[in-house]
């Protein structure tokens, strides 16, 4: 399943989100959402997330440890918009 519980259903769904992303000022120039593997040491999202935590406003990241991004919550939104 999608971790960000996030799902569009058909091609027309796809263009009417793309349009609507296309029409949004963003700030940012990259927008990342994941949780890090626990189990795996410096794996790429830990050190992704670091890196964009970093990266003075250019790059907007959402740790999705736990349940901070599952159920649709409204968060997600906020970080990729």
């Amino acid at each position: 399943g999608n971790p960000i519980g996030f799902h569009l259903r058909s091609n027309s769904n796809i263009v009417q989100w793309q349009n609507f992303v296309r029409n949004r000022y963003r700030k940012t120039l990259f927008c990342f959402a994941r949780a890090p593997h626990a189990a795996i040491k410096n794996d790429y999202i830990g050190l992704l997330l670091n890196h964009c935590n970093n990266a003075s406003g250019s790059c907007k990241a959402m740790d999705c440890t736990g349940s901070r991004c599952s159920k649709g919550t409204s968060i997600i939104l906020q970080t990729f918009l």
